[in-house]
């Protein structure tokens, strides 16, 4: 029977930390790489740092870290010690991707500069994470998704609203996008590689990901020079693209970019009479009258619940979605049917985390296991790549490596 794993005999050294390389790396998993995730000896940063810092009655289930390092295998070494490096230098020579978040000194420091890297291995992919891009003047600087995608970015500031101020984000999301960028980039590196036999770098940054991403508004602002204007929903450029509050208390969203979406809308309301009144009558009209009439739509919406509104408007094909709650989104129909989440067999019990955001029909992609615990697969990696019981007795009596029951 044929592998159906796109990445089936690809081999992935992860030396990164938090989350933007390592959900490359749990991607690339899914995909059937081998991916040995090289950790300190005390462990990724992330590792803990839910209870840590963020919510110290969490569950025993380690689940932002979970998500990113799922079925990886580990390996604890000290990559500050000559013998730490030698070891990732002879692990180099059977890899084919090398991914890291490390800063340039840092990678440097440990032996794993571009140059050296490719002194053990001409054909490596090598990938590189960093906030703000690998060259220039601030290639050094640290960042997080909240400083560098969204602050540095523009999103903060063009989500900005007159009544809060600048937008507050949710962690991990500016990670998760530049993540993608790591691994179609990592894809395509191996691709040339196998038409060119040449080892390829390729980098990616938190900042350079933001900056696609707002792309809409930075095109144009490179165009005219202007910066949008902060968008007030009682007052927004267009009230047909705005959300509402229903006679229950939900929130819902509708989108209506064209001119003759007007009828519908007016129809679905119940309010015909809109469709001539001289203050809304054309784009030009609902634009320069938007507080209007948003006022007056305020008013319609309280009228009926959210289900209500989302029978009258799929009746009259306007684009609608409600604003669900996070605990809505994991239960939805819709996204379950699409393979949106899968289980994880994990030892302290069976969980749900997110799967791999995309389908490949006829491939096995699929989550292959929980994270590792630290350094679980060290001695495994190592018998692997050629070490004697010897040399891995002595790296583990020097304390070079653990083997994660030490």
């Amino acid at each position: 029977m044929s592998d159906r794993r796109p990445l089936g005999g690809v081999r992935i050294l992860e030396v990164a930390n938090w989350i933007a390389a390592p959900c490359a790396g749990a991607w690339m998993a899914d995909m059937g790489a081998d991916v040995i995730k090289v950790e300190a000896l005390d462990g990724d940063s992330m590792r803990g740092m839910l209870r840590q810092a963020i919510q110290p009655q969490a569950p025993r289930i380690d689940h932002p870290f979970q998500q990113t390092n799922r079925g990886k295998r580990s390996l604890a070494i000290d990559l500050r010690s000559a013998e730490g490096q030698a070891v990732v230098h002879r692990l180099l020579k059977d890899v084919d991707v090398m991914t890291t978040n490390l800063l340039p000194d840092r990678l440097a420091r440990f032996g794993l500069d571009e140059a050296t890297v490719r002194s053990h291995n001409d054909q490596v992919i090598l990938a590189e994470v960093s906030a703000l891009g690998r060259s220039g003047p601030e290639a050094d600087r640290t960042g997080f998704d909240m400083t560098a995608f969204f602050a540095r970015g523009g999103a903060m500031s063009a989500m900005a609203s007159p009544e809060s101020g600048p937008a507050r984000f949710r962690p991990g999301q500016g990670d998760h996008m530049t993540s993608m960028n790591l691994l179609a980039a990592v894809l395509a590196a191996l691709r040339v590689r196998d038409q060119t036999g040449e080892g390829q770098t390729v980098d990616v940054s938190l900042l350079g990901t933001s900056v696609w991403a707002m792309g809409s508004d930075l095109a144009a602002t490179m165009v005219d020079h202007q910066t949008p204007e902060e968008i007030s929903r009682s007052a927004p450029p267009n009230p047909l693209i705005n959300v509402y509050r229903c006679r229950d208390g939900r929130w819902i969203n509708i989108v209506l970019a064209f001119p003759a979406s007007w009828i519908a809308i007016c129809e679905a309301v119940g309010r015909p009479e809109w469709i001539e009144d001289a203050r809304f009558a054309t784009i030009e009209d609902r634009v320069e009258n938007s507080g209007q009439l948003v006022a007056e739509l305020d008013r319609v919406f309280a009228e009926r619940s959210m289900p209500e509104w989302a029978a009258l408007f799929d009746a009259h094909g306007i684009t609608w979605e409600k604003v669900a709650s996070l605990g809505e989104v994991v239960d939805d129909s819709q996204l379950r049917r699409n393979n949106a989440f899968a289980k994880i067999e994990h030892p302290d019990g069976t969980f749900e985390t997110l799967s791999t955001p995309f389908n490949i029909q006829g491939a096995d992609v699929d989550v292959r296991g929980p994270a590792p615990e630290i350094g679980a697969d060290t001695v495994a990696v190592l018998e692997e790549a050629g070490f004697s019981v010897g040399e891995i007795d002595t790296l583990l009596g020097s304390g070079t490596i653990t083997n994660g029951a030490s």
